[in-house]
């Protein structure tokens, strides 16, 4: 029994994106241990993805995910390789956080460089990644949410609905404010669901909702530290609103945190990373390999880093990575 609202949350992997902050975008990698190599590797993932679009002739959600998985992959390849002495800012954790929404069963302890340590130097103020992880786990709760209305009965479907949606909205509050208190919600997601969901299912109204039911077991999310939501706010004991934009504190990282080099793997793919010296180009085989699903074919791509153009502005504004997305400086 799907309602339109267990539809908008259904498609936080392909649209959640568009919440992205723009304090993320760079407008160059200049200051990544090898630009070059970044840049001449970024633009390969462009080039990747756009060949994976043109299979998508459908524009099914699914196989736009699937580009979209496969190219955070890549981004985090670009990252770990050519500018590793920045995986703790945000751009990078950015990268994570697309790589949470848009992958299916993603083994977060595979993760390259995320979690952040907490005492990472240069980290990003805000773990971006972490929301996008929180968000991902409350999005599987439609499922969850889906089976017990369906097994109620008729007179007390329209009550479980409304406890799924407020308690799914009070998710979401907790999963942004309590992750990054100090950060303001407008740069991490919040503009998106305010439009989409907040809103539309009037969360204002949401208060004895919330006093009547049990979010945690409405929901049943999970234990994992990474995923738990802590708090169910209503929405008048909402915490006040931070003021800080994302930015990234300390210095950058002298040396590769994982070693020179170092594997990683995600589903049937795996990658070898090389971190890259000063000013090197890339080295072969960062792209490492992977098996292939419905548009989600990997090309092969030039260094070329000639005069680079951005995607058409839609594809920009729905894939706010930092400046794995910002344009090349030439």
């Amino acid at each position: 029994m799907w309602n339109p609202y267990f539809v908008a949350l259904a498609a936080l992997a392909v649209h959640v994106k568009l919440a992205r902050s723009d304090d993320l975008m760079y407008s160059n990698s200049s200051s990544c241990v090898d630009p070059t190599g970044f840049d001449a590797c970024r633009h390969r993932v462009w080039e990747s993805r756009g060949d994976c679009m043109g299979n998508c002739k459908d524009g099914k959600d699914d196989c736009i995910n699937a580009c979209d998985c496969l190219e955070a992959q890549k981004l985090i390849n670009c990252g770990a390789t050519s500018c590793w002495n920045e995986v703790y800012l945000c751009p990078y954790q950015d990268a994570v956080g697309q790589l949470l929404y848009t992958c299916p069963d993603v083994d977060v302890d595979q993760i390259p460089f995320w979690p952040i340590p907490d005492n990472a130097p240069g980290r990003c103020v805000c773990d971006v990644a972490e929301v996008a992880n929180k968000q991902r786990e409350i999005r599987h709760s439609i499922d969850t949410c889906d089976a017990k209305i369906n097994s109620t009965d008729e007179a007390s479907k329209p009550q479980l609905i409304r406890a799924c949606e407020c308690c799914t909205m009070s998710a979401l509050i907790s999963s942004i404010w309590d992750t990054c208190p100090n950060t303001d919600p407008s740069t991490n997601t919040f503009p998106y669901w305010n439009r989409t969901l907040f809103s539309p299912y009037d969360w204002d109204t949401c208060g004895p909702t919330l006093q009547e039911n049990n979010c945690t077991d409405i929901l049943e999310l999970g234990d994992d530290p990474a995923e738990r939501v802590e708090n169910f706010y209503e929405p008048d004991n909402v915490p006040k609103n931070g003021t800080g934009v994302l930015t990234n504190t300390g210095g950058p990282i002298s040396t590769p945190a994982s070693g020179s080099t170092f594997t990683w793997t995600i589903g049937a793919s795996t990658y070898p990373i090389t971190a890259a010296a000063s000013n090197t180009a890339v080295p072969s085989g960062t792209d490492g390999s992977h098996a292939s699903g419905q548009g989600a074919q990997e090309t092969g791509g030039g260094e070329s880093v000639a005069p680079l153009r951005s995607r058409p502005s839609i594809l920009v504004a729905v894939t706010v990575v930092g400046f794995y997305i910002g344009l090349v400086v030439c």
